[in-house]
């Protein structure tokens, strides 16, 4: 575990150029490693889901919890009735009341977080469609899900914090909702332009 943790830790004698090229390479590797990963299909497959159901729910822990929340937000500006839950006795709730006419979108970068396992598998036994979003395709919630979207992060699941596995889990998430406003873009633009001009109006009330 310390081997795994030194190779994270810069050396003292590394220079901040160094330091600054190191999480350059390591960005630009996940990005492209992960946009070799994801393909139309799947993401085709994804939106599919989203615009078919009628509730979606969506939750993260840690770091991926901040990624659930920007999902979240981005869907609700898409006009899709979308609930980020981060609270685990609320979430299991929730996922007792789900159906088959809803979604559930789980987000972790190791796919074994054992709450949002317990709760995908609440999910799926009422019939709700399960979408995975891990760095591990052999994980126990890829093994639950019924749609895997995959990352590509050169992340240790011991490690000081999430740093590149975020950028990746970002990525599909913005390649992901960039895939649903082109389906309709008119009327993408105008759910954008009226939230734009009611947040406005009620900054100036």
């Amino acid at each position: 575990q310390r081997r795994t943790l030194e190779s994270q830790i810069p050396a003292k004698g590394n220079s901040f150029d160094q330091l600054k090229r190191k999480f350059a390479d390591e960005f630009t590797r996940t990005v492209n490693d992960t946009l070799n990963e994801i393909d139309e299909a799947q993401i085709g497959a994804a939106a599919g889901h989203i615009s078919r159901s009628r509730l979606i729910l969506i939750s993260g822990f840690g770091s991926s919890g901040l990624v659930a929340r920007d999902l979240q937000t981005k869907l609700l500006r898409l006009g899709f009735t979308a609930l980020f839950l981060d609270d685990a006795e609320i979430l299991r709730s929730m996922c007792a009341t789900l159906t088959a006419e809803d979604l559930f979108i789980a987000i972790s970068f190791s796919g074994s977080t054992k709450y949002l396992l317990d709760d995908v598998a609440v999910a799926r036994k009422n019939g709700t469609a399960v979408i995975g979003l891990t760095s591990y395709p052999d994980s126990p919630l890829a093994a639950a899900s019924t749609q895997t979207l995959l990352t590509t992060a050169d992340e240790q699941q011991l490690r000081l914090g999430a740093m590149v596995s975020v950028v990746a889990q970002y990525l599909v998430v913005d390649i992901l909702i960039s895939y649903l406003a082109k389906q309709d873009r008119e009327r993408t633009e105008e759910r954008i332009i009226s939230i734009y001009r009611k947040s406005v109006s009620g900054e100036n009330a």
